[in-house]
């Protein structure tokens, strides 16, 4: 009986989409990345490649990046000349509440609900 070693390599690639670019705004909160990045796509790039990045705020002329997990993703935007905000993930307002027990699946209540 012959045995073969295979080696195998995988390559990662990250496609994230961005879903907004917002030039001039930032959400407060966000937790600055370690280092210099050169660029906007730069900042992405860290983001996509952090699976608790859900949007992020890059400085271009301090060269900083900041990123924002589910709890200040979706916080309100504030005006800044040398920031642009960036969301991969879509924020909504929802009156909805989401009730979740361990005996039943989720139910979805929202304003206006009733059951026919």
């Amino acid at each position: 009986m012959m045995m073969m070693m295979v080696e195998y390599s995988c390559v990662l690639r990250f496609a994230v989409k961005i879903l907004s670019v917002d030039k001039g705004f930032y959400v407060p909160g966000g937790q600055q990345l370690f280092g210099k990045f050169k660029s906007l796509k730069h900042c992405m790039k860290e983001c996509a490649a952090t699976p608790n990045c859900f949007s992020g705020d890059y400085n271009p002329w301090l060269h900083k990046c900041y990123q924002h997990s589910n709890i200040t993703a979706c916080n309100s935007l504030k005006s800044h000349p040398q920031f642009v905000h960036f969301r991969k993930v879509p924020c909504c307002k929802s009156n909805a509440i989401i009730i979740t027990s361990p005996i039943s699946t989720s139910y979805i209540i929202s304003k206006g609900f009733s059951r026919e």
